[in-house]
């Protein structure tokens, strides 16, 4: 039997674990932390609970395919409960709430009513959460390993995301700090720059 050594038991080395061992390999996970878990974990020191526990999965809704991914590595479960909670964030600005919600109209609408002078930017931001709204994590067969079932071709995925391609790449030119800081209103850029560190 062929051995392998995984360095983390994070989500992603359990994972590739879990897999590697379906597929027949011998395999040991060493994880420098006291659990398994990484970003996943929270711990407490000096008084303190810091939680770095998930707040969200990508790709946990059915229609994701990264959900099945999810259920064949035992992350999701038929009786698991997944919480979209509405808004995601909310910031407090002195005194002031700004909310993101996942809904874009009415993050739209909420954002123009807390800062009516960033009205074109916050446009263009709804925009393109629009045009992302049709990104998912692609996932890939690795020859040999054993699945349940068949991903679906990786063209079809890149088909659906060519519309946010042009975007991605103005994007990408920009860093989180410069993001935010295209927006007037102090409170929407600290919650930008909150939610995108």
């Amino acid at each position: 039997m062929n051995k392998i050594v995984i360095v983390g038991a994070g989500i992603a080395g359990l994972t590739a674990g879990i897999y590697a061992q379906k597929s027949g390999f011998d395999v040991t996970i060493y994880e420098g932390g006291n659990v398994p878990g990484g970003n996943c974990t929270s711990w407490r020191r000096k008084g303190y609970l810091f939680e770095g526990g998930m707040h969200w999965l990508t790709g946990s809704g059915a229609e994701q395919p990264l959900c099945r991914v999810l259920h064949e590595v035992g992350a999701l479960t038929g009786g698991t409960k997944v919480v979209n909670v509405d808004p995601f964030m909310i910031c407090d600005w002195h005194g002031q709430q700004v909310c993101l919600y996942r809904d874009v109209e009415k993050l739209e609408a909420h954002l123009n009513a807390v800062s009516p002078e960033d009205r074109m930017q916050i446009r263009q931001l709804c925009r393109d959460i629009a045009r992302f709204s049709g990104f998912s994590m692609p996932v890939m067969d690795i020859p040999g390993l054993k699945v349940t079932e068949k991903s679906p071709s990786i063209i079809k995925a890149v088909f659906k995301m060519m519309p946010a391609l042009s975007r991605v790449v103005a994007l990408c030119k920009l860093s989180a700090a410069e993001y935010a800081a295209l927006f007037k209103h102090p409170a929407i850029r600290l919650l930008l720059s909150s939610v995108i560190e």
